[in-house]
């Protein structure tokens, strides 16, 4: 246990130097973009989106990155979804119709998502002397699933708006498949568990009324991911809302 929450506070400190590094130099690249777009006078409505898109990007890093130092307690939201901007870096460049320039560099955006994909599992993790209870794993759990989802709704409608239909099945580049199916292979494994312990949850910790848990039962077994994720926030978050965080992200 030791070993492995020594590594978990490895990682993060690796994630808390390039939140620095990708905002400060992001930042930097913007303003000379800007000055450069300003003294020739002549800008396109992409470019200034996408450039636009991309300060806020490198802004959304860097206040990761001081939730960090100073040790706050939506640290993690910060530092996760610093990790989902990792994960849609390339959104600006669909956005401004710009598909050629993302295809030509398609290869070299899978390593970021990857990246990202790996700092949402790595900021998800219990840290310090907390152990993987319940509660920690329906976090990182929940994440997973909701995450995935948000990628798969965005995965459909850029295959719609590159073919014209609706589907994923070598409608997308290979970066974007070989992202959404790493997280749904993640899925595929917490989810089990995930479901049991809203099951456990539901009969032996809540303190719903009878009637109450015959149907959240009867919801999370019928309807499995609806009823599971429903649970979670409507009944088992709701339970544990306000008590104290996992600890520190850094080691001392």
């Amino acid at each position: 246990m030791r070993l492995a929450a020594l590594l978990v506070a490895l990682c993060r400190t690796v994630y808390f130097w390039m939140f620095f590094v990708f905002s400060s130099q992001g930042l930097y690249v913007v303003y000379t973009h800007f000055s450069g777009m300003v003294r020739s006078h002549s800008a396109e409505k992409w470019e200034i989106f996408t450039w636009m898109t991309m300060a806020i990007y490198c802004m959304v890093l860097g206040i990761a990155w001081w939730m960090i130092v100073r040790g706050k307690r939506a640290l993690k939201r910060w530092a996760i979804g610093a990790n989902l901007i990792l994960i849609f870096t390339w959104l600006p460049t669909i956005v401004s119709g710009n598909w050629r320039g993302f295809l030509d560099a398609e290869r070299a955006w899978w390593p970021v998502i990857l990246v990202g994909i790996f700092g949402i599992i790595i900021f998800s993790l219990p840290y310090g002397h907390a152990a993987l209870t319940l509660r920690s794993f329906s976090r990182f759990a929940a994440r997973c699933h909701i995450a995935t989802l948000g990628l798969m709704l965005s995965a459909i409608i850029v295959a719609y708006l590159m073919n014209g239909k609706f589907g994923l099945n070598n409608h997308l580049p290979v970066s974007l498949r070989f992202s959404l199916n790493a997280l749904n292979a993640l899925c595929a494994v917490v989810f089990i568990p995930f479901w049991i312990g809203m099951i456990w949850d539901c009969l032996f910790r809540s303190r719903l009324s009878l009637l109450a848990k015959a149907l959240w039962l009867t919801l999370i077994v019928t309807t499995f991911y609806i009823g599971m994720l429903a649970s979670y926030f409507a009944v088992f978050e709701e339970r544990h809302f306000g008590s104290p965080s996992d600890g520190a992200l850094l080691p001392q």
